[in-house]
């Protein structure tokens, strides 16, 4: 395969270009780990007045953002009117968001709108947004999971570039379009399951995503536009549909143990012969998806099974079980000729959904979705934990207790303290073990930062700081 310069990367018109920022990760006793995403009515709004915003036929969007808070609820309405979108560049470069909820109704998220939010690590988008603009999350760097809702169309230039921390990527049937760059430099994404209904990889679109090791593409997409995996170094294996007639430039340069699959006589057989790109025809492969990944608590979600590539008549089985449960329930007939289910989740959880496909070889792929469950009208996760007192002498015993309400319940803490000549927090036990309340002694007369973390029972974690001021 080919390779060219990193100068090649001025396409298109000359006006795209990569940035690559790197960027601190935040502490770890800062980091907020999704789980039950946030629901735009629950979670009180943040203050309008610490927005700036302007007004179009009735409709407002939200132009900035003056508040110091790390948690932002934006308000469905400011001044009466109905909030439909989030303007170009409403939080950019942010370094002290952590949490962002958007609420039901927004209908677009702006260029740039939260670009260079290093700290952002809990995003709820609702699925009311068809639109996320160029940019709009582009080195959001402690964002490590991410779902793309149901209603969103278009995801445009490098709309999530440099979301390093980006584990799993779901693209909803409803997308149609990817543009280019739209998800370059992550490097930490390591699973893609693409829309059905997209039908071209474009330029660069998943540049630089070097732990990725395999991509299906769907049977929709006609082209794969140059440099559409380029440095994905980690590639072994892509499927590509006889539907594929073009495969431009650099397209897999850098993918230097790459195996293309595909049918004998198709397109990319030619290519990969061409190219000296190792080529097979692709095994059986689970393609099963969810007909939505966050819904509210008590709503109908569907089960679809999909294969490709099995031998013979597929059936499939299913399960779910909550994420903090060891045990799964069967939805409907084991291996019978229903190849799609529906449960309705009762509990405000993270749920994770088992399908099992079987061919007539009696061949088993297993594939687990995860699907989000939330209660519109259950409080968020609050951390209530106290100190003793916030001033004391050197060796006196400092009493921490730990106490949360709200989130999903069956909570667990974590006990730090830090020096102020410190970068770091120590533990002061072992950080969720089951202990509600520890003591600390101070063994230097200095201004301590004590931080108490409460995680409930679906990972979603909320922390708490005091200062201790210790005397002689």
């Amino acid at each position: 395969m080919k390779h060219k310069r990193f100068s090649s990367l001025l396409k298109r018109g000359g006006m795209i270009f990569l940035t690559f920022v790197w960027m601190l990760s935040a502490c770890v006793g800062w980091t907020f780990i999704p789980g039950r995403p946030a629901a735009g009515p629950v979670q009180a709004a943040t203050a309008e007045n610490q927005f700036t915003v302007s007004v179009s036929d009735g409709a407002v969007t939200i132009t900035g953002y003056t508040g110091s808070s790390s948690s932002v609820t934006i308000p469905s309405t400011i001044g009466g009117k109905p909030v439909k979108a989030i303007g170009k560049k409403c939080f950019y470069q942010n370094k002290t968001l952590t949490s962002l909820t958007i609420p039901t109704g927004i209908t677009s998220i702006g260029s740039q709108a939260l670009y260079g939010c290093s700290k952002l690590s809990s995003v709820f988008i609702p699925d009311s947004v068809t639109v996320i603009g160029t940019y709009a999350f582009y080195g959001c760097s402690s964002l490590s999971s991410l779902v793309i809702p149901e209603g969103v169309h278009t995801l445009k230039n490098s709309c999530f570039g440099d979301c390093t921390s980006l584990k799993k990527l779901v693209i909803p049937s409803t997308v149609s379009e990817m543009e280019g760059f739209a998800f370059a430099g992550c490097s930490g994404l390591t699973d893609v399951t693409l829309s059905d209904c997209v039908t071209v990889m474009n330029y660069y679109v998943f540049y630089g995503c070097r732990n990725l090791k395999s991509v299906l593409l769907p049977s929709a997409v006609t082209s794969v536009e140059e440099g559409a995996f380029m440095e994905c170094t980690s590639l072994k294996e892509i499927i590509v549909p006889k539907s594929v007639d073009y495969i431009g430039y650099d397209a897999f340069s850098g993918c230097s143990s790459l195996t293309i699959c595909g049918e004998t006589g198709s397109y990319a057989q030619r290519f990969a012969s061409e190219n000296h790109v190792a080529f097979r025809e692709p095994s059986f492969q689970n393609t099963s998806f969810l007909s939505r990944q966050q819904i509210p608590k008590r709503t109908m979600v569907t089960v679809q099974g999909r294969s490709v590539y099995g031998s013979g008549a597929v059936r499939y089985a299913f399960y779910y079980k909550k994420s903090t449960s060891s045990s799964w329930t069967s939805i409907g007939t084991k291996y019978g000729s229903a190849a799609e289910v529906s449960f309705v989740p009762t509990m405000s959880a993270v749920y994770q959904v088992m399908v099992k496909a079987k061919d007539e070889s009696g061949k088993v792929l297993t594939k687990i979705l995860t699907l989000n469950a939330y209660d519109p009208f259950e409080a968020d996760l609050v951390n209530r934990s106290a100190i003793t007192k916030t001033s004391a002498k050197k060796g006196e015993a400092i009493g921490l207790t730990g106490k949360a309400s709200g989130g999903a319940g069956e909570y667990t803490y974590a006990f730090y303290y830090k020096k102020p000549t410190s970068k770091t927090f120590t533990a002061i036990s072992t950080p969720y073990s089951g202990k509600t309340k520890v003591y600390f002694k101070p063994a230097y007369a200095v201004t301590y930062t004590v931080r108490i973390c409460v995680k409930d029972s679906e990972g979603t974690i909320a922390v708490k700081e005091y200062q201790l001021q210790v005397g002689a």
